[in-house]
């Protein structure tokens, strides 16, 4: 995700995702389902305090978002709550599926994006997100994969 709203609105979405294995496939395939959460943190209270250098226009966050599924593998039943979500499509970037929108999460609000990852025969080790860093220690990325264990293929020579 990228700040589309020329600010330091970043220092106030706080970003928290939970990725939940579903199923574990002979072949070595995984699905997953993913909950990623946005919250603009910033109080109506504090917006009179703060400068327009940090607010931008009236302390919304305006996050441009990209979700693209692991190498070979695939996103489906993408969802959206919360705010306001606008310019949802698919794209491709170098080469690659890509859903991209742009999400404006106003002071104490939340967006929520849900969908389906499945993971391609090769993977071996469980799905993780990649996220730009935050301003603060805790990455916000919690996994439940208790419900099976990968059963990746393994090659002879």
């Amino acid at each position: 995700m990228t700040e589309q709203n020329p600010s330091k609105m970043g220092w106030y979405i706080h970003r928290t995702s939970k990725v939940t294995r579903s199923t574990c496939g002979n072949d070595g395939s995984q699905t997953y389902h993913v909950e990623y959460k946005m919250t603009n943190t910033l109080e109506n209270s504090q917006i009179g305090a703060l400068t327009s250098y940090i607010l931008g226009s009236g302390g919304q966050g305006v996050e441009k978002t990209l979700i693209y599924a692991p190498a070979g593998g695939s996103i489906s039943n993408l969802k959206t709550s919360g705010g306001s979500v606008t310019g949802s499509r698919q794209e491709t970037l170098n080469g690659k599926t890509v859903y991209a929108s742009i999400a404006t999460i106003a002071p104490g609000e939340s967006v929520t994006y849900s969908f389906d990852v499945a993971t391609s025969t090769k993977a071996v080790s469980s799905l993780t997100i990649d996220q730009t860093p935050m301003g603060w220690t805790d990455s916000g990325v919690t996994t439940d994969t208790a419900v099976c264990s990968i059963n990746s293929k393994k090659s002879s020579l």
